[in-house]
């Protein structure tokens, strides 16, 4: 018998994908969400973004260290 090669995870492209969906989650949450007259359109965008893209770059890591410790297992 021939030992079968063990898969492995890609964490960056778990974190990358993460990351930009949470930078659309943003957008899409910034500009549905009511205007301030503190900051622009741009700025709001471009912050909240950045805070769903750190964020979902974090879930996604999780997310990934879970499914290499599954696949780890199997």
């Amino acid at each position: 018998m021939s030992p079968t090669p063990r898969r492995h995870v890609n964490f960056s492209r778990w974190i990358a994908t993460g990351a930009i969906l949470g930078f659309a989650i943003g957008g899409i949450v910034s500009m549905r969400g009511p205007r301030t007259t503190t900051y622009s359109a741009n700025a709001e965008l471009g912050f909240m973004g950045i805070a769903f893209a750190l964020f979902g770059g974090l879930i996604a890591a999780i997310i990934a260290v879970l499914v290499a410790g599954r696949a780890g297992r199997s």
